[in-house]
Parts: structure tokens; sequence; C-alpha cells
């Protein structure tokens, strides 16, 4: 492994010797670190000039300790959220108590003074002093208005004035503008015409000199021209034949090509036909290995069932050698058995007749051949035992090996589908969790709406009342105001007084 990529991999494990910026220095720092901590042996790597070099299995041991490493940080990391979590709701629930109390003072403040006697006066007179007033405002407001509307138009005729004056103004300048410009085309006009004759003249003077000049380059060009002429028609005939001869030899090499790419595509063709005869074999091919494959599954199931079946046969193979062994060492006891008979019976009948012992002495004997012959019988069927068992556990062990190899497999299949399992309980734990802090939250933001909206109801009907008696006050100084707008209206009684000196009234 390159040291860039050690270090950029296992960075995690030695942070701080990871951090310089050259790759080998900080890689072989990493190791040292790791050699001391006892994570890694000496032994089982080698640091050359570019690549570390690792012993089998030390790169999974490295990444088992790397993920250790970064499940410790996420652990961390996921510690140090929950508690900024944690922290965070238990603010906005001090926050929310402390809301109660102050909300209540607010309500108990306000039912206090909507019942102390004098704000009932002043909210009941308030209005009534804003009507007595509101005449000479509106009065006032309307003197404004009428001053106001009259600037504004003061200000529109201004306005209108000084447009129609820059107007004027803006055409007067844009005519005297035009009228320079066509000046300035015209003195421009006449300038370029005036240089331009004075440009014919020189260039025809020029022009006069140099075809003067041209006319006796000429006559010495065209007796040139005549010569080169003689000298190319003959060159040109000698490059039409050379060009002549090139054609043939070409038409001949290009025969020869064609010729050649059509034995070319002949083979291509032929090579084209065996590529896709062998591309059928393939196909043929990876048709027959699919074929092998399904029958080497077939052959596992078969296997698998052999074992079984091999299992039952070994045991029932167990039972008759152990039938036969119990059998064996009874023959065996009869033998014993029969032997000391016969030694007792030729001790005791040694006196007797020779006839007589002839007889038995030659049953006996032919008892003893019989089990002999029955003993060797059993003892060859015993070895033909013995290699069939030993067939059996050879075979039954290459079974044994077949079973453990797929075991191992199904193993690891079931480790992995266990690890995603616990996962995924993992997961639906956390997901559950989070949806419990979610129905407690949202079950307490709706406990926190409803109070807000008993309280908004509340202060509603308070409003409705102070509006209803509001309305009531108002009422009652419009009544009082039309009355006195009555008697203000009524004509006042005349009162005549008498002049003594004059006799008129």
């Amino acid at each position: 492994m390159m040291f860039a990529d050690f270090r950029f991999r296992y960075a995690i494990l030695a942070a701080d010797e990871a951090a310089e910026k050259d790759a080998a220095k900080a890689s072989k720092a990493m190791l040292r670190k790791l050699s001391k901590s006892n994570q890694l042996n000496v032994d089982t790597f080698k640091v050359g000039t570019t690549k570390v070099f690792f012993r089998a299995g030390m790169l999974a041991r490295l990444e088992e300790l790397r993920d250790e490493a970064l499940s410790a940080v996420i652990l961390k990391f996921q510690c140090s959220v929950r508690h900024y979590l944690a922290q965070v709701e238990y603010k906005r629930r001090l926050d929310r108590e402390d809301a109660y109390p102050i909300i209540q003072e607010n309500v108990r403040a306000w039912i206090k003074l909507r019942s102390w006697p004098w704000y009932r006066l002043f909210s009941r007179l308030k209005p009534m002093l804003k009507g007595m007033k509101s005449n000479a405002e509106i009065e006032a407001l309307e003197k404004k208005c009428k001053e106001l509307e009259e600037n504004h138009k003061r200000e529109e005729e201004a306005r209108k004035k000084y447009a129609d004056e820059l107007r004027a103004k803006i055409e007067q300048y844009e005519e005297t503008k035009a009228a320079l410009e066509r000046d300035r085309m015209l003195l421009d006009k006449r300038n370029k015409e005036i240089e331009e004759l004075n440009r014919n003249l020189k260039s025809e003077s020029e022009s006069n000199y140099e075809n003067a000049k041209k006319a006796a380059e000429l006559e010495k060009l065209r007796e040139k021209e005549r010569k080169e002429w003689d000298e190319k028609e003959r060159r040109m005939q000698m490059e039409a034949e050379n060009e002549a001869n090139n054609h043939k030899t070409q038409t001949e090499k290009l025969k020869d090509q064609i010729a050649s790419m059509q034995t070319d595509y002949e083979k291509l063709s032929a090579q084209r036909k065996a590529q896709e005869q062998m591309n059928a074999e393939l196909v043929d091919e990876v048709a027959a290995l699919k074929n092998k494959a399904e029958r080497a599954e077939e052959q596992k199931k078969k296997l698998v069932e052999d074992l079984d079946a091999m299992d039952d046969k070994l045991a029932a193979e167990k039972r008759a050698n152990n039938e036969h062994v119990k059998h064996n060492k009874k023959l065996e006891a009869q033998l014993k058995a029969t032997q000391t008979q016969l030694t007792l019976a030729l001790k005791e009948k040694h006196d007797n007749d020779a006839q007589g012992d002839a007889n038995l002495i030659s049953k006996l004997q032919a008892m003893l051949r019989r089990c002999i012959s029955r003993i060797e019988e059993l003892e060859e069927d015993l070895l033909e035992e013995r290699k069939l068992r030993m067939k059996a556990e050879r075979q039954f062990n290459e079974l044994r090996t077949e079973f453990d190899q797929l075991t191992e497999q199904m193993a690891e299949a079931s480790g992995q589908l266990t690890a995603e399992a616990h996962i995924n309980k993992v997961r639906a734990e956390e997901v559950s969790m989070l949806r419990r802090d979610l129905q407690k939250r949202n079950l307490n933001h709706e406990a926190y709406i409803s109070d807000l909206c008993s309280m908004q109801y509340a202060t509603v009907n308070n409003l409705r009342n102070l509006s209803q008696q509001s309305a009531t006050l108002e009422t009652d100084a419009l009544r009082i105001l039309d009355h006195r707008r009555a008697i203000s209206k009524q004509p006042l009684p005349r009162v005549y007084v008498e002049d003594p000196d004059s006799d008129s009234e």
C-alpha cells in the first residue's frame, strides 16, 4: 500500500502523526504508534521506499481497528448531539413554564383594572371628550386639506409651465444641434472630395510613370516567357510520358492490391465464420456450464441426502458389527467350552474302548472344523465389513468436509443476516423513540395551543364587552350633542329697551 493511501485510509488510528505533510514520515510515525500501543506487531509489516508491505490478514485487522475508532467517534458525536437536543428541549420547557405565570399576571392585572371604578369612569368619559373636540378638529383638518389642495394646484401649474419651457428649450437645442451637424457633414464631404482629387492626381502621375516602365519591362518579359514556354512545352511532354508510365505502373500496383484485398477479404470472411462458430461454441459452453452448475446443485442436494443415508447405514453397520462381535465372542466361548469338554472327555474316557474313543474324537474333530470354518467365515465377513466401513468413513469424511464448507457459508450468510436484522432492529427502535418524542411534542404543542385559544377567547369576550360599553357611551354622547345643537339652533328672544328721550323704539 502506498504511503499516501495508507495515511488517507488509516489517519484516524493516529491523527497527530498523520498531520505531518510528508506522507512517508507520517506513515512511519503512524506505524510506530500502532506498534507501541500493541495494536500491530513489528513482524507483521515492512516499510519500503514508497510503500508499506503487510502480511496476509493484517489489512483486515487494520480495517477492524479503523471501524472501532470510527464507531467511537460516531458514538461521541451522537452523545454530544443528544446532549445538545436535550438541553434545547429543557430550555424550551423552562421558557414555557416561565410564560405561564407572566400570562396569568397580565390576565389578573387586566381583571383588576377592569373592575377599578376610576378606569370605568375614564373609559366612559374618554369618547365624550373626544366628541367635544371633534368639530374643531374636523374644521381644522378641512382648512388644512383646502390649503394643501390649493398648494398642490399651484405646484402643478408651476410644474406645467416649467415643463413647457423645458420642452421649448430642448427643441431649440435640438434644432441648433441638427444645423451644426449638417454644416459639419458638408465640411467633411468637401474636405474628403479635395483629398480624393489630390490623391487621384498623384496616382495618375505615378501610374503614367509606372506604365512607361511596365511597357519596357513587358517587352523583356514577353521574350523571356516565349523561351520559358518552349522549355515548358518540352518539360510537359517529358512529364506526360513519365506520368503515362507511372499511371501504368500504378494501375498494375492497384490490380495487385485489389487481388490482395480480395484474398484478405476472403480470409476475413473465413475468420468471421470461424469467430461465429467460436461464439456459438462459447454459447454452448456457457449453457453447458449452466447445466453443470445446476447439476452440481442437484449433486449437492443428493450428497446431503446421501450423507443422511450414510449416517443411517453407518449406524446400522455399527449395530451389525456389534452383533457380530457378540456372536464371535459367544462362538469363542463355545469353542473354549468344547475344548474343555474334549479334554475332560479324553481324560474320563481314556480307559474306555478304542472304538468309542475314536468315534468321539472324530465327532469332536468335525465339530471343531465346523467351528473353525465358521470363525474363518465370520472373520472374512468382518474384514469385508471393515473395508466397507473404511470406505464409508472416507465417503462420510468427504461429505462431512463438503457439508462443513456449506455450513460455514450458510453461517456467514446467516451472520450477515443477523447483523442486518440487528441494525434494522436498532433503527426501528430509534424510529419508534423519535415517533414517541414527536407525539409528546405534538401533545404539548396542542395543549399550549388550546390554552392560548382559551385565553384568546376570554380576551375577545372582554373586548366585546368593552366595545358594547363604548358604543353605549358614544350613543349617550351623541344624544347630548344633538340636544345641545338643537338648543343652539333655537332663536333667542328679542328684548326691547325704551328710551325716554326719543319716542321711537
